[in-house]
């Protein structure tokens, strides 16, 4: 004859009091029959919670080599970053060199060029009469052309901006 099922939990029998059955007709458990609550038995109605060692372990190994990456990352991130600083600031500096030259009487636009230095940039400016094919008075038109040029990383960085002015005689 089986034993009786539980009715709750996992020690408590119906039918048993102690160690001694309450009727005749059940058979007595075995002797290895806990009738207390071991620490084995402790959770077997609940989920095992916590970690083991292992899995730690592991975890810090991966989440290790995830930082190591993510800091390798950050210098190349930073130069790009000063990289196209230093490239929108040499092209404010050309774009109002330019909007300056364009403001100039036309008898001030003399054939030439020169240079300056603006911040840590190198600007050249040069004005010339381009030989275009077509235009009736070509001594009407000018050239600027005007080039923003900087040291980065030991290798010379440039920008060119160039425009075309018309003065009507």
């Amino acid at each position: 004859m089986p034993f009786p099922r539980p009715s709750w939990g996992p020690h408590l029998q119906v039918g048993w009091r102690g160690r001694r059955p309450v009727a005749s007709g059940i058979p007595r458990p075995p002797r290895w029959w806990p009738p207390q609550k071991c620490r084995r038995c402790r959770s077997a109605g609940r989920p095992r919670t916590g970690f083991s060692l292992i899995e730690v372990v592991i975890s810090i190994a991966i989440l290790s080599i995830g930082l190591v990456g993510a800091t390798r990352v950050f210098p190349v991130g930073l130069r790009a970053s000063q990289r196209s600083e230093l490239a929108s600031r040499a092209t404010l500096v050309a774009q109002r060199t330019m909007e300056s030259l364009k403001l100039s009487p036309w008898n001030d636009l003399a054939v030439g060029s020169f240079t300056d230095h603006e911040e840590r940039f190198d600007v050249a400016v040069t004005v010339d009469q381009p030989a275009v094919a077509g235009v009736v008075d070509a001594t009407s038109l000018k050239r600027l052309t005007v080039t923003v040029s900087w040291v980065q990383d030991t290798r010379r960085q440039a920008v060119t901006l160039v425009t075309y002015v018309y003065h009507p005689v």
